[in-house]
């Protein structure tokens, strides 16, 4: 979530997903499975199978959640 706060790139799904794996050495589907739960806890906002390319980006209890934890 802090990549996203910090991101003013309008990225999708599988960008961050490629991004975020080769710079911080994490397996994509480790990343694809945390950002559908941050999807389902309604802390980020993303595109999925049926509205592709949509860009990944917090909702507002994303950002007070990211404000809580600094």
């Amino acid at each position: 979530m802090k990549e996203l706060k910090n991101n003013v790139k309008y990225i999708n799904v599988t960008n961050l997903v490629e991004n975020l794996s080769i710079s911080h050495d994490i397996p994509p589907s480790t990343l694809r499975w945390n950002l559908k739960k941050l999807i389902e806890l309604n802390l980020i906002v993303a595109g999925n199978s049926k509205n592709k390319g949509i860009p990944v980006k917090l909702t507002d209890s994303g950002k007070f959640v990211c404000k809580i934890l600094g």
